[in-house]
């Protein structure tokens, strides 16, 4: 959705970015910007996102019950959902 860059992405005056190959969410919070998502929606979104994924990533550590791991993935469904519709609005 947002290409990785070697120079950083300044979010108007609020963030400057890295936005290369590993930082996705960063990325993501590009592109919400981007597609002109309000302050506050990019805001929910990075939470949630930034939550599923740190979820997600401890997940290969530690155990994740079947519930959880279907609960996360409706969450992440809904969210990129979500992210993608930005384009449309």
């Amino acid at each position: 959705m947002f290409p990785a860059r070697n120079e950083p992405y300044k979010i108007g005056e609020e963030a400057t970015l890295t936005v290369g190959q590993q930082h996705v969410l960063n990325r993501l919070q590009a592109y919400c910007y981007e597609q002109g998502a309000p302050k506050g929606r990019r805001d929910r979104l990075r939470r949630t996102l930034s939550d599923l994924y740190s979820r997600c990533s401890a997940g290969t550590h530690a155990e994740v019950t079947v519930q959880e791991a279907r609960f996360l993935f409706l969450q992440t469904y809904v969210v990129l959902g979500e992210t993608l519709t930005l384009a449309e609005d």
